[in-house]
């Protein structure tokens, strides 16, 4: 099968979407297929490779501006592309889709089109409002065109993919889509990059954090911003004993960071968390070996990867109790109300001591991206002659 990607979060860096769609990618071509990614160019014009696949990169973005960089740019190559490499299925994600989206709506297309919802914008920023969340200029015009994105999207496509149950009912019920239009495609995990191992005590001791014998160390991996609601995470980490140790494994605005820097100091706990930086996506394994505890306190998310890496790396992980959850991801997450410290300290204690919760090769083999991609090759199949069904 021939299958066009369409993704602006190409690594490097390894942030936002990127690890999702590459690790598709990979194991797609693993599987026999013929893959042709059209992505954002990192501005080195380095793109990670995966052996077998064809990457071509289009223009990034300035923040803010993709509507008119990267998305027309990349209905352009496509369609010179497709001239000449006609492919079988076209499988996009996210918002760089949009121009792409607003011509299969004028001009139609006989190639099956999959449009993949890893969140709904309209649902995060209902979330956010709710929370009392301040938008800024760009944010609100970044979220207005993923909001038009999304809709045109839904038209536009044969069929629509999407992470969890609950982005699925933010599809049906903000954007309007038929229930029967939507198939859930969870997320995946590499489950060779990310398994159980022992801790490295030379990267905590990197750290500034020991070891120490009895030290119970939690990880946050991801984007340090608002919207992560890292805050609520050092206000539980104070509440807990002096042991209690964190890592923050990731970047984001530096205003930001100065701001939780201060805090930790201004809560006393200064010296128990440890800033690491972005650290790329092939580099994580041994901060989730070092960890005890893994915490995203994050008050809204679709099917986050890194929960996945923790649980694949066979820690206990607590997110928030108040989003949507895969179901089946339910029997191996501990819930706390992340708006509450007291509450989130309690279920980090408790998670603590009682270690990964179900079953561990159960989880592996429902979440591994073979298993995965397996059931998307069925969707796909749905819409495709007879031929390439076979």
């Amino acid at each position: 099968m021939k299958i066009a990607r369409f993704i602006y979060d190409w690594p490097p860096p390894w942030m936002g979407l990127a690890p999702g769609p590459f690790e598709m990618t990979r194991t797609q071509v693993e599987m026999g297929h013929s893959l042709t990614v059209f992505c954002g160019a990192h501005p080195s014009g380095r793109r990670e490779p995966v052996p077998g696949a064809r990457v071509l990169v289009v223009p990034r973005a300035v923040k803010g501006i993709l509507l008119f960089t990267s998305a027309p740019a990349l209905l352009i190559r496509f369609l010179w592309y497709q001239s000449r490499h006609p492919v079988d299925v076209i499988h996009g994600h996210a918002h760089v889709t949009q121009w792409f989206n607003l011509w299969r709506l004028a001009f139609g297309g006989k190639c099956p089109y999959f449009y993949h919802m890893h969140v709904t914008f309209a649902g995060r920023e209902k979330a956010m409002l709710a929370r009392g969340h301040r938008y800024t200029a760009i944010e609100r015009f970044s979220n207005r065109v993923g909001k038009i994105c999304d809709a045109w999207g839904a038209r536009a496509a044969d069929h629509i993919f999407v992470t969890n149950e609950s982005v699925k009912e933010e599809a049906v019920s903000l954007i309007g889509v038929p229930p029967d239009r939507i198939t859930v495609i969870k997320n995946g995990v590499n489950t060779s990059l990310f398994r159980p191992a022992p801790k490295d005590p030379a990267l905590l001791a990197r750290l500034g954090l020991g070891p120490a014998p009895g030290d119970t160390v939690v990880l946050y991996a991801g984007v340090l911003n608002q919207r992560k609601n890292i805050g609520a995470l050092l206000e539980a980490l104070a509440r807990l004993p002096d042991g209690f140790k964190l890592i923050l494994a990731g970047d984001g605005p530096a205003e930001y960071i100065r701001d939780l820097k201060e805090r930790a100091r201004g809560l006393g706990i200064g010296e128990r968390v440890a800033f690491a930086g972005y650290v790329a996506y092939p580099e994580l394994p041994p901060y989730y070996y070092a960890c005890d505890l893994f915490v995203l306190p994050s008050l809204y998310e679709g099917m986050p990867k890194v929960l996945l890496e923790s649980l694949a790396s066979g820690k206990p992980s607590i997110i928030h109790s108040g989003y949507g959850l895969d179901a089946g991801l339910e029997p191996f997450v501990d819930k706390a109300d992340c708006t509450d410290a007291a509450a989130l300290a309690a279920c980090m204690a408790r998670a603590a001591e009682r270690g990964f919760k179900g079953d561990h090769a159960d989880f592996l083999e429902k979440f591994s991206w073979r298993s995965i991609m397996d059931r998307m090759d069925g969707v796909y199949a749905r819409f495709l002659p007879g031929k390439l069904r076979a």
